[in-house]
């Protein structure tokens, strides 16, 4: 009995064996993970998998990671390992990475790891200093953490990889970016040219202005260009132009406008009065983008008004890397994005001041850098008629001058096209005071409001204040402690829409000096519009009307008889809009003086009649427009926000990082119909903040966690030693009762 109890056991042992065996099996063949996190953080997106499944050639990403790394880098190192391991799954068969072992070792290196640190070294992936725990020491370390992708002939790389935030999207926009690439050289219709602007007088100064030489540019212009010849398929051209030893070149210097510099004769140096040029061109189709090649630097004397100016040869290991963006630029590589140039719009450059490396206020350079990455920002103007083709979104950013009908037809038309457009408006313009700081508000009208109010849309004549506000810290020169900054509301996870996919995950925005934007949503919906308002400032917020001041130390919190309120700030409208020129006449587009803008120089009185008999006179009646009207037009999208200081530096970090940043980028991506790549940016977004609670529920919760817990975990003690003593209770019972045995015969 006892014999076949065993055996039946060992069978089943056997069994069970053989289902774990195969279970294994399985897993490896049949390999699949289950995301259980909200945003499906650490699973690859959609578009993810569409990027690595249409390769049409090699794709391979080759890292260079140091093993073995103290945490938070190690998690980095897993988290790239399974993320690859996801796009090779979802890859076809010309996706393949692989990882090199370039780990650090005591006693020296092995063969192999040395020759692999080259590897990445010819690849320009260095390695960068951590901070490690090591023995209760903090000590500092050298560790590769980057990674190159090559696609064909092209090579991208990300140097340093010390977080897992927007990695995803990092690897796949460059995928992206290497598949256009190609696409886009072979479709070239001709050669891209790049032409070296090099006067050779220039060397006869060069000592006096603070430069070494300029002898050795053009060879280290051609070796770029030779590198550069293999990324593009062979389809760069490069000339070098003299212009002090060809004076037809002169034509071109004008042409493009190249930097030139003119110096009077120096006796004592042995010079000769003479000018010179310097500059590179990058051209394609007529089309041509500047780069610099000499810095100027403009510094003022101490205690004076007189500037000192400073000559300065830019690093020419920098050259390649900006050749290479503006070719991407001229042939469109990325999907084009419009900027308004003109009426007043902040610069899109952000040159405010001579000296490099200081962002200045108003300044939208990050988002212009950040935006440059995936798509090619182009700055319009609304006069040239052939300029907005080939856009599917423009952005018109905080516009002071006023529009003429004919350019708000335009906006119009374009809106009617099924096309987006994000305006970031701003109702008042900062005036300096005649002491040289700020303070003076004017109103601004533009003749959008025309426009807009069409639409159902006004934007007030007010600044939003809230309590719920950003908080900067006092100096302690200042008595240190912190102000408040009402007109910056810090706009909390519940305050924004979680219902529209390229947002959910944005969990809080800091919104600055914005103005309440108002919808009429009858008038809206009975145009059959869509309105979906983004986020709105706290509960606790008003309006400062009529006179506006917005120093931090002259705006007093509420008092109790005002009323607070959530303000909208920010709407997304789309659908088939209803042209304002549906029952007007098309404008006529005025022309403006070429020269309209120019520096005005004196000339002579008899020159000056001249011209102007031979200019020719225009009667304006018989200028016809031909433009085309749209009277409905097909479904388009409209952001709207009462302020341009979304996209201001101060809000925009320098790696696009930030809530803010994320968010701008991904409007961009919601407005252009690229949702699936916003998603992909914002859900490994690292901002996460708790839920705010009333300071009675912060209470409650304290006091729970800190007498709460232990009274819990008292009552359940004494619960179990009451039933183990009931238990005990019972079996001493049992025991003492007599045992009645009844014979049976």
């Amino acid at each position: 009995m006892k014999a076949n109890e065993r055996s039946g056991n060992l069978f089943k042992f056997f069994i069970y064996l053989v289902v774990v065996i195969l279970i294994n099996v399985a897993g490896f063949t049949l390999f699949f993970r289950l995301d259980l996190t909200s945003n499906r953080a650490f699973s690859i997106s959609e578009v993810s998998k569409k990027a690595v499944s249409t390769l049409e050639e090699p794709l391979t990403i080759y890292v260079f990671f140091t093993e073995n790394l103290p945490a938070p880098y190690n998690s980095v190192e897993k988290y790239l390992h399974d993320l690859l391991e996801e796009y090779a799954l979802s890859g076809n068969r010309y996706f393949n990475y692989r990882f090199y072992d370039v780990s650090t070792q005591e006693g020296g290196l092995d063969e192999e790891v040395r020759k692999n640190q080259e590897l990445a070294e010819s690849y320009g992936i260095r390695p960068v200093q951590i901070q490690v725990l090591d023995q209760d020491e903090f000590k500092f370390k050298m560790a590769y953490m980057g990674l190159v992708i090559m696609h064909g002939d092209l090579v991208e790389r990300i140097p340093a990889i010390s977080s897992t935030d927007r990695l995803e999207y990092r690897l796949t926009t460059t995928i992206q970016k290497l598949n256009n690439k190609i696409s886009s050289f072979q479709k070239l219709e001709e050669n891209i040219k790049v032409k070296l602007f090099l006067s050779s007088s220039l060397e006869k100064i060069a000592p006096f202005i603070g430069v070494e030489t300029f002898s050795g540019i053009p060879e280290k212009v051609s070796e770029t260009i030779e590198k550069l010849k293999v990324k593009t398929f062979g389809k760069l051209e490069y000339v070098m132009l003299d212009p002090s030893t060809d004076p037809s070149i002169e034509e071109q210097v004008k042409k493009y406008d190249v930097m030139t510099m003119e110096w009077p004769e120096l006796p004592e140096k042995s010079v000769s009065a003479g000018k010179g040029s310097i500059g590179i061109f990058v051209e394609y189709k007529g089309n041509a983008l500047e780069i610099p090649l000499l810095e100027r630097f403009q510094i003022p004397f101490i205690g004076g008004e007189q500037m000192n100016t400073l000559y300065q040869l830019v690093d020419m290991t920098d050259v390649e890397e900006v050749i290479q963006k503006s070719i991407e630029s001229l042939i469109d590589i990325n999907e084009n994005l419009g900027y308004l140039a003109d009426h007043g719009s902040i610069n899109l450059w952000g040159r405010d001041f001579n000296m490099p490396g200081m962002p200045s206020q108003g300044s939208v350079s990050r988002f212009n850098e950040m935006a440059s990455a995936t798509y090619s920002v182009k700055e319009v103007k609304l006069t040239d008629r052939d300029i907005l083709n080939g856009l599917n979104c423009i952005i018109i950013a905080s516009p002071k001058e006023p529009f003429t009908d004919y350019e708000l037809f335009r906006i119009d038309q374009f809106l009617m096209q099924g096309k987006s457009i994000a305006l970031f408006m701003d109702s008042f313009e900062e005036l300096p005071s005649q002491q040289g700081g700020g303070g003076q508000y004017r109103p601004i009208d533009t003749g959008l409001e025309k426009l807009l109010n069409h639409w159902g849309i006004n934007i007030e004549k007010s600044i939003v204040l809230d309590q719920d506000c950003y908080k900067a810290e006092l100096p302690a020169e200042y008595g240190g402690g912190e102000q408040p900054l009402y007109y910056v509301s810090q706009v909390n996870d519940e305050m924004i829409n979680k219902k529209l996919p390229f947002i959910k995950d944005i969990r809080g925005l800091l919104v600055q000096k914005s103005s309440p934007v108002v919808l009429d949503e009858k008038l809206i919906s009975e145009k059959g519009l869509t309105i979906h308002k983004l986020f709105s400032s706290s509960e606790k917020s008003w309006e400062m009307k009529e006179t506006i001041n917005l120093n931090p130390m002259m705006i007093s919190p509420p008092s109790p008889d005002t009323p607070l309120k959530s303000i909208p700030l920010a709407y997304t409208i789309e659908g088939a809009f209803t042209s304002y020129f549906a029952d007007k006449p098309v404008p006529e587009a005025v022309m403006k003086d070429e020269k309209e803008g120019e520096d005005d120089t004196p000339e002579d009185e008899g020159a000056a009649k001249t011209k102007a008999e031979e200019k020719p006179a225009i009667d304006a009646g018989m200028v016809k427009s031909e433009e085309k009207k749209i009277e409905k037009g097909r479904p388009g999208k409209l952001f709207i926000a009462g302020t341009s200081y979304l996209l201001d530096n101060s809000v925009i970090s320098p790696d696009g990082g930030n809530v803010n940043s994320i968010f701008i980028m991904n409007l961009i991506d919601y407005l252009n119909g690229r949702e699936e790549t916003a998603v992909m940016r914002s859900k490994t977004g690292s901002l996460n903040p708790l839920a705010r609670i009333t300071p009675w529920a912060k209470s409650g919760i304290k006091f729970f966690n800190i007498i709460g817990l232990p009274v819990i975990v008292a009552l359940f003690g004494l619960f179990i030693w009451g039933l183990r003593h009931r238990r005990k209770l019972a079996i001493q019972d049992a025991f003492k009762r007599p045992v009645n045995m009844e014979l049976k015969e």
